[in-house]
């Protein structure tokens, strides 16, 4: 009866644990889509501050997001790619930036009905345009092609005040990425050219764990293409 009893409680258990890993998946999928209605409701008041005329609830924010799950990606090159589960049915275009609640992912490349073929930040090709928080200087940030976690930071004035442990940002001068997405932590400063300063920054972002991610629409893309194109 003892052999039964352990029997029981071993498999009741496991059960248990089963059950609790696919509650985890589903729970893990609510709370993607619930961050995705708070990033709507912060980039929506963002926007209300340019037109204060308006009533709150009539105002289209400048960003929204499509929640993906990355389905395949590679780490372990000079040129590393994401393939997404959005596509072109969801609304999904080349040269949309994906994000998470951590930092940059990268920038969608080739696009079919269903899938995102994305080029990761984890690529040397790629540049950011970022800021420290703290002092609002920006500049150019790309990977080190070196160690995943890490990222340099070019073309900071030599007078800049950026210190080790200021934060790294989405500078918002980007039609891929808003404004003030954590990106990393300043660990290092070098001379540049002697003009300027390169910062080394440690990323937010853990490559090798990541799985679900944001494709970030700009509803305001076109219009500024537009403008940019007219010029």
């Amino acid at each position: 009866m003892n052999f039964v009893r352990y029997t029981q409680t071993y498999f009741w258990q496991k059960s248990e644990d089963l059950h609790y890993y696919f509650n985890y998946k589903e729970e893990n999928i609510r709370l993607v889509e619930e961050n995705n209605i708070l990033r709507a409701k912060v980039a929506q008041y963002e926007t209300y501050d340019y037109y204060n005329d308006s009533i709150l609830n009539s105002i289209e924010p400048y960003y929204t997001y499509v929640p993906a799950t990355i389905i395949k990606k590679s780490t372990n090159t000079q040129h590393n790619y994401i393939l997404l589960n959005k596509g072109s049915d969801n609304g999904v275009e080349e040269g949309m930036g994906v994000v998470t609640k951590n930092g940059i992912v990268g920038v969608v490349s080739a696009v079919s009905n269903h899938y995102s073929y994305v080029i990761s930040f984890l690529n040397t090709t790629q540049s950011v345009s970022v800021k420290d928080i703290r002092t609002e200087s920006f500049g150019p940030i790309s990977w080190s092609g070196k160690q995943l976690d890490e990222a340099i930071l070019r073309d900071i004035p030599i007078h800049s005040e950026v210190a080790i442990g200021d934060t790294i940002a989405t500078s918002g001068f980007s039609t891929m990425y808003p404004a003030n997405i954590p990106v990393g932590i300043v660990t290092e400063l070098s001379n540049g050219n002697g003009l300027s300063t390169n910062v080394n920054v440690k990323l937010f972002e853990d490559y090798n764990a990541i799985r679900f991610v944001n494709i970030v629409i700009n509803h305001d893309i076109n219009e500024i293409k537009e403008l940019e194109d007219n010029e």
